[in-house]
């Protein structure tokens, strides 16, 4: 989005901040004092693109891998990698929303044994062109003070009709309310 849709923003959620002063510079300039939460994300299982068992992101560490993305900041995704102990061996790079063809993956093997990607780019890959082990990295949002924008939301849907007052009449279970 150009930096003038922060006009028409009614809330901001950073990620994995804090942000930059570069950043909260454009941000003062450019939104109308929007509602902010923080937020951030939290590796969470590994799973072969071929389905089966999932097992918990730590299980990175000490592996020799290889990162397969097409999002829009992949050193971002490199990171995590590497904070979960995992030695980055192989790079495969495409544009954020990359439409992932046959070609795209071929060689994989000549590289690294093992690759990495994200849910976003697994929906998009067809296991059979795949020979390398290809593994999915289910990675989880994690808002912090979850509560501050669970109300916040309610402020802005405003009453709902035959709407009872409890946070399950909202849609928001307690085992949500309570991350």
């Amino acid at each position: 989005e150009p930096l003038s849709a922060l006009a028409h923003a009614h809330a901001v959620g950073v990620v994995d901040g804090p942000l930059s002063p570069r950043a909260e510079e454009l941000l003062a300039r450019h939104a109308v004092r929007p509602f902010r939460f923080r937020a951030r994300r939290v590796p969470a299982t590994l799973r072969s693109i071929r389905g089966g068992d999932a097992e918990p992101a730590t299980a990175l560490a000490g592996l020799r891998i290889g990162v397969l993305a097409g999002i829009a900041q992949p050193e971002s995704f490199e990171r995590t990698l590497s904070e979960y102990g995992a030695t980055l061996v192989g790079r495969r790079f495409f544009r954020d929303h990359h439409r992932y063809r046959r070609r795209d993956l071929r060689g994989l093997e000549d590289e690294a044994a093992l690759w990495v990607t994200t849910e976003k780019d697994a929906v998009k890959i067809l296991p059979g062109w795949v020979r390398a082990d290809l593994r999915v990295l289910r990675i989880d949002l994690v808002v912090e003070e979850a509560e501050s924008v669970v109300d916040w939301l309610d402020a802005q849907l405003g009453p709902q009709p035959f709407a009872s007052s409890g946070p399950e009449a909202r849609g928001v279970s307690s085992v949500a309310r309570s991350r």
